[in-house]
């Protein structure tokens, strides 16, 4: 959504061009996830390292997106940051799932679920599955709320004093509306705009930081394979 939106207005591109600007983080995550599948799978790699280096992809690639200048040139490297947070965000989806039912009781397993992904693993929980997947939606509603407040504050803080308060509304509920400003407050607008996106970077870097950690709780001595 950042870099979209990034594209949209500092890039000032029109929606079809923003999209297509997403496509190495699109790209890379599934990749990422067929990879880390038929590493752990194949090669009985323990889950939990393809996580930790996982998230640190996720760290370094959200770092080096929140480095992005600021003015209206889309860096070549942005692809190549998106390509790196992409392949992270996959093998950490695909093998959260993966290694959930190996995590679980036997009391907690589901043997319909079984029968449904005998390809993928010999047992399945229902209940460990459904949960990921609720903590999953409910981070990324979290998530997702904490970087737009972020950006919200920071544009209002720093366009009131060139734009009215009925101007910063419009333009962060209709980011197209940059095109009716004039060539030097236009100028203004992006550059801020761009700061924001890069400060969303940072929180998200946060947040990957914050997945190494969890993951060392996880930790044992004899580390699970599937």
């Amino acid at each position: 959504m950042t870099c979209t939106a990034s594209a949209k207005v500092v890039g000032l591109r029109l929606h079809t061009f923003a999209g297509v600007r997403l496509l190495p983080f699109t790209v890379a995550s599934p990749i990422g996830s067929i990879i880390s599948s038929t590493i752990a799978g194949k090669l009985k790699t323990p889950p939990l390292y393809l996580v930790l280096g996982a998230s640190m992809l996720q760290l370094v690639g959200f770092i080096l997106m929140s480095t992005l200048p600021t003015s209206s040139h889309t860096s070549k490297a942005q692809y190549g940051y998106e390509v790196i947070a992409g392949f992270g965000c996959g093998v950490n989806i695909s093998t959260h799932m993966l290694n959930t039912p190996f995590c679980v009781e036997k009391r907690d397993q589901c043997e319909a679920y079984i029968l449904l992904v005998r390809m993928i693993a010999n047992r399945v929980s229902a209940v460990a599955i459904g949960t990921i997947t609720e903590f999953r939606i409910m981070g990324a509603a979290v998530g997702l709320a904490i970087v737009t407040n972020v950006l919200n504050t920071h544009v209002r803080n720093n366009l009131l004093e060139v734009l009215s308060g009925e101007q910063v509304a419009a333009l962060l509920e209709i980011s197209s509306d940059i095109w009716n400003l004039p060539p030097d407050v236009r100028a203004i607008v992006q550059r801020v705009f761009a700061e924001g996106y890069n400060i969303q970077f940072k929180i998200l870097a946060g947040f990957a930081a914050a997945q190494i950690a969890s993951s060392l709780i996880m930790w044992q001595k004899r580390q699970i394979t599937v």
